[in-house]
């Protein structure tokens, strides 16, 4: 089962809720309801039978507003619930009781908590609204990613979103297939000049929720909303799709597709033009190519895998189809862009196989292009240095596909490798604007902002990112808390759980050697990064020049990133004016004799840069 978005751990007022391990079929909706009705919540994300109670659990419920106890037969009888509650009790916090069935109170709970009125999940005729008011408005977000309105887009344009369809194969395992028919559907209307389409990301993001159309359409800032759903069965597919205008409330168009399996993509086809048509405006057709169904499933399966980043499982699928298809030209697009994913997490990960990693993203990747020449994959999987030519193609690129949030990072991380922050920044605002609810946009932004010195506006927009359901922040928190020399906030990061780096393992113990380094204690320092220079297995030297670098062996440090540009890592070519261009940590660094000569080989020392001729921004 899907859980519910992050437990809050902001410093507002927020409801604590106690549940039993038993029934989370039961409370993960009510958690995601509560969390759309803007209300903060914290629950122990990783509760499972036989957990050891722990001391995080204690300090929530000591700083909660409101404790809200799910009784039931399971939570009756849960060490762990009994234990929330005696602390709750201890600490006199306001307990919200509700009974999920008509489990009576124990003896002992009925003694403490017989003061408090209870509400009746089954019972309650109108339990929603009760359960919200006495949950009390203090504890509901008045601002933020939730309850605000996501950055206008500045067009006089119809502005749609297209959520996801909802199956009704009768088989869970066909999600995919009602998953990817909607998202070819959004990808065939952002091609039309006519329209803003919000991106996959924010619109998917409700699936699974009871959210009315009007509230997706305010959260996102749209006119019009697109929904329909999918059964397929056997040989055939029926596809129900309806566009309705929000404000008026009215369906604009509706139609059912009832066709044979084979006619999928000219059925798509089909309901994008009927919406653009009823819009007024043309439609001139979707450049696809023709494959076969068995390759078309496969591929799709490799996107519903992609969407969740379950990596291994995206590479097996969009490796059978082209198996089948071994031309697929997005299938292959597809590979390159996992590989290469891989490659650059290899940077910190200590991954021993990346130069296999890479050697995939090339076979790849030129695979793809003998199949379609101007594919979005030459750009996204380059390892090029030649800015001029990748700053015009991403702008083409960007142009042509306004709703791929990978052009949007990858033309953004241009402007940080030449120190135009804030051009970084005004092109994420953009990805903001264009996908609201993508966690990612937020993360991106808040790391342009770090480096722009904007650190409050990093913190929020970092933040926004968990809030949003986005996962592993702890290593850009950490590296903020390092530029700003926090030295109490990064060894709170470090001292996290190991699966809170589960992406940068070895820049914990980088950011665990920094906190040493801000109290001037090279012995520390040494200690600390003692197991990463003694252990065997494959070190980047993207993380052999932190490791010099926080030793204060700059001239060592300065060979290690030069290598690094040279083997075309990709953290390396990412930050080379991140770090660089925000020079007062390393001032020492920044001052050896061949830095400016290391920037000089790869075109981007400051005459260099003075060259580049940067296109109109295309929003």
């Amino acid at each position: 089962m899907d859980k519910p978005q992050p437990a809050y751990r902001g410093d507002e007022p927020y409801v604590f809720v106690c549940y039993a391990h038993a029934d989370e079929k039961i409370v993960y909706p009510e958690i995601r309801w509560l969390q759309d009705q803007g209300i903060r919540i914290w629950y122990d994300e990783g509760i499972s039978a036989g957990r050891v109670w722990r001391a995080e659990i204690g300090e929530a419920i000591e700083g909660a507003d409101k404790f809200l106890f799910y009784i039931s037969s399971g939570s009756l009888k849960s060490d762990h619930c009994n234990r929330e509650i005696s602390v709750a009790l201890d600490e006199e916090k306001e307990i919200l009781p509700v009974h999920l069935d008509g489990t009576p109170l124990t003896p002992d709970l009925k003694v403490g908590l017989a003061r408090l009125q209870a509400i009746h999940r089954t019972q309650d005729d109108d339990y929603q609204r009760h359960l919200v008011e006495a949950l009390g408005q203090e504890t509901r977000v008045e601002t933020g990613p939730y309850d605000e309105r996501p950055p206008r887009l500045r067009v006089e344009k119809p502005m749609i979103a297209v959520l996801s369809f909802e199956n009704l194969s009768g088989d869970v395992d066909q999600e995919f297939f009602s998953e990817g028919i909607a998202e070819d559907i959004l990808n065939g209307l952002a091609h039309s000049p006519g329209v803003v389409v919000r991106a996959r990301n924010s619109s998917f993001s409700f699936k699974g929720r009871q959210v009315d159309t009007k509230t997706i359409a305010e959260r996102l800032n749209v006119t019009h909303i697109v929904n329909g759903s999918v059964r397929k069965s056997g040989n055939r597919v029926r596809v129900n799709a309806r566009l309705t205008a929000v404000e008026q409330d009215v369906d604009v168009w509706s139609d059912r597709y009832d066709r044979e399996l084979i006619d999928v993509f000219a059925v798509q086809d089909e309901i994008t033009g009927s919406i653009l048509n009823a819009l007024d405006l043309h439609f001139s057709g979707t450049e696809r190519q023709r494959v076969s169904l068995d390759a078309y499933d496969a591929y799709l399966m490799g996107r519903y895998h992609f969407s969740r980043l379950e990596i291994p499982e995206a590479i097996s699928a969009f490796d059978h189809a082209i198996e089948i298809e071994p031309d697929y030209a997005e299938a292959l697009s597809s590979l390159a862009g996992m590989y290469a994913l891989l490659g650059g997490v290899g940077a910190f990960s200590g991954n021993a196989h990346r130069e296999n990693i890479l050697e995939s993203v090339r076979i790849y990747r030129e695979r793809a292009l003998a199949v379609n020449p101007d594919g979005w994959v030459r750009v996204l999987t380059s390892s090029s240095y030649q800015l001029q030519d990748r700053m015009d193609e991403l702008n083409r690129l960007i142009r042509r596909y306004p709703h791929n949030p990978n052009l949007f990072f990858s033309y953004s991380s241009l402007f940080r490798r030449i120190g135009r922050f804030d051009l970084e920044v005004r092109v994420l605002d953009q990805q903001v604007a264009l996908d609201p609810l993508y966690p990612d946009s937020f993360r991106m932004r808040g790391d342009a902002k770090l480096f722009e010195g904007r650190y409050q506006e990093a913190m929020d927009d970092f933040e926004a990112f968990e809030r949003l359901g986005g996962v592993l922040i702890t290593p850009w928190a950490a590296r903020l808390a390092f530029h700003r020399r926090d030295i109490a906030g990064l060894e709170r990061l470090v001292e996290r759980d190991p699966a809170a780096w589960l992406l940068a393992p070895y820049f914990q113990t980088i950011m665990a050697a920094a906190v040493p380094y801000l109290r001037r204690d090279a012995v520390g320092v040494e200690q600390t990064l003692s197991p990463l220079e003694t252990q065997d297995g494959y070190v980047s030297n993207y993380v052999k020049f932190w490791t010099a670098l926080l030793k204060e062996q700059y001239a060592l440090a300065l060979e290690h990133y030069w290598a690094a540009l040279r083997e075309r890592e990709f953290q390396a070519r990412h930050e080379i004016r991140g770090y660089h261009g925000s020079r007062t940590l390393f001032p020492e660094y920044f001052a050896q004799p061949g830095y400016e000569a290391m920037l000089l080989e790869f075109d981007l020392d400051a005459e260099s840069v003075a060259k580049l001729v940067i296109p109109d921004l295309p929003f």
